[in-house]
């Protein structure tokens, strides 16, 4: 089963969805119950999601955030890019980054691949439909069907244009494939402007659950994802924005020990035992998926959905639903084979714990640009620190667009560090916004993505719109050669023969 992007048929209520297999079902009065909750969650979800407002869509708890001013909790795990697929206006990463090494350059290298304002909906639909596809198979590829994978996923404030919230996009990708693959959970799902938040949301889970040891980042941006499938009327002029959609895999830096301790050896009577209540609840999750076909939420399921499923079924007396794990993201043992497997995969880069800045003050004004100034180079000095020195960055990737003042703020703060750097060297200093192109709220998983293919350790700067900066260290792995597994996993689809 697919979508496109731009499908008309996707807003059959969860009711007529589900009705026909109720009326078929009505005997069994326990699964009434669990039934009649699914479908309430999914009307919530919808409703929450389809107004402008609360941005976070209902059933996507976020995790408590680290304190405004201060580092990331001091257990906050590194993390591992494992793989990465991106496309930022059609384009691979490595394409553009060898692009800004021009120094003649003088407009954004995106501004040569502007969406065509004729060319026609169906096809700008079926090009997002291919990213979509392509990325799934990635995952498909990448993941060891283990055990949950936490999805982050962000994707543009919603308007009255809106047509998917950030709760649609994970089951919109997901029904590009039908291999079979990892469970993935929805953890997070935000409609907003930065990244910023998602990315602290992902650590704090991570340091929250201590077997927890895979998650999918996800972020959308474009007219196309934002609902504004026809061209700006003179009466309502909009930003320009180019499309983007960044796809990574992130782990731990290795398997817990925990897991290795408990891991059975595959193809035994052991493995056969201690697996077969995993297998036994994505039955029960496809069959709920089922009761809702046309709702892309429901393709994915909410990880608070899960985590408040696992109980009732063990209320219920299943002998399966008994032996599955409390920890919903370790729900049963590895395998010995699947911890090789997730060991095994490259890594293209890793993630240090952030630090966020503030720049106002408590009463929600913004401090004076010398507070600013001294705010962020004490917490750059702080996290320059805590890096090891491979770590520590050798350039800046920011997005002036997004917050002129904090631009300006960066700009004079790392001029007066110990180490200066100078953000007017185009070596040192990527301003996305003037030399990448016009990324909207996807400008933070592009400079993630940008700094992976550039080889060069950073930092992302990403401006949050409640008047904070994250710090976002990124290292890129040391790579042989120019085929190394990024450049595979970013090469250019054949958009002409999807």
């Amino acid at each position: 089963m697919g979508w496109y992007a731009v499908d008309d048929d996707q807003l059959a209520s969860p009711a007529q969805a589900v009705g026909p297999w109720l009326a078929g079902s009505i005997a069994l009065g326990a699964l009434f119950l669990l039934v009649a909750a699914l479908i309430k969650v999914l009307q919530e979800m919808r409703a929450g999601a389809r107004g402008i407002t609360p941005l976070r869509a209902a059933g996507s708890p976020v995790l408590p955030l680290p304190a405004t001013g201060a580092a990331a909790a001091p257990t906050a795990p590194v993390l591992q890019i494992r793989a990465c697929y991106a496309r930022l206006a059609r384009q691979a990463p490595d394409a553009l980054v060898a692009l800004l090494d021009n120094p003649q350059a003088t407009r954004p290298v995106l501004a040569a691949h502007a969406e065509d304002p004729a060319a026609r909906l169906a096809e700008r639909g079926m090009a997002m439909q291919v990213q979509l596809a392509q990325g799934m198979e990635m995952l498909v590829a990448a993941l060891p069907d283990a055990a949950p994978v936490a999805m982050f996923t962000l994707a543009p404030t919603l308007t009255r244009h809106s047509r998917y919230a950030a709760m649609e996009w994970p089951g919109l990708m997901a029904s590009q494939s039908d291999a079979p693959g990892a469970l993935l959970l929805r953890e997070l799902d935000l409609n907003g402007p930065s990244l910023a938040p998602v990315l602290q949301a992902l650590f704090a889970r991570f340091t929250a659950s201590p077997r927890l040891c895979s998650a999918v980042l996800l972020s959308l941006e474009g007219r196309l994802i934002r609902g504004r499938y026809q061209r700006p009327r003179d009466d309502e002029p909009e930003d320009p924005v180019d499309e983007s959609m960044v796809l990574m895999w992130i782990t731990r830096t290795g398997v817990p020990d925990a897991i290795r301790r408990e891991a059975v050896e595959a193809d035994t009577p052991a493995a056969q035992h201690a697996r077969q209540p995993y297998a036994w609840f994505r039955e029960e999750l496809a069959a709920y998926t089922a009761l809702a076909p046309h709702e892309p939420e429901a393709q994915v399921h909410a990880a608070a959905f899960i985590t408040s499923l696992l109980p009732v079924l063990r209320e219920e007396g299943t002998a399966q639903a008994q032996r599955l794990g409390d920890d919903a993201w370790y729900p049963v043992p590895w395998t010995r084979q699947q911890i090789t497997l997730q060991e095994a995969a490259p890594v293209l880069g890793t993630l240090y714990p952030p630090r966020c800045v503030a720049l106002r003050g408590d009463d929600g004004e913004a401090l004076s640009p010398r507070a600013q100034e001294a705010a962020i180079s004490e917490a750059w000095q702080t996290l320059h620190i805590a890096l090891p020195e491979a770590a520590r960055p050798r350039c800046v990737w920011y997005d002036s667009r997004a917050d002129v003042d904090a631009a300006i703020a960066l700009r004079m703060a790392l001029r007066v560090l110990a180490d200066p750097l100078d953000l007017d060297d185009p070596r040192v200093g990527i301003d996305l916004a003037t030399r990448v192109g016009a990324l909207g709220g996807g400008s933070g998983a592009a400079a993630l993505a940008l700094a992976l293919a550039s080889g060069k350790a950073g930092t992302a700067v990403i401006v949050d719109d409640d008047g904070r900066l994250l710090l976002q260290p990124i290292v890129p792995a040391p790579q042989p050669d120019a085929t190394d597994t990024a450049s595979a996993l970013s090469r250019q689809p054949d958009l002409e023969h999807p």
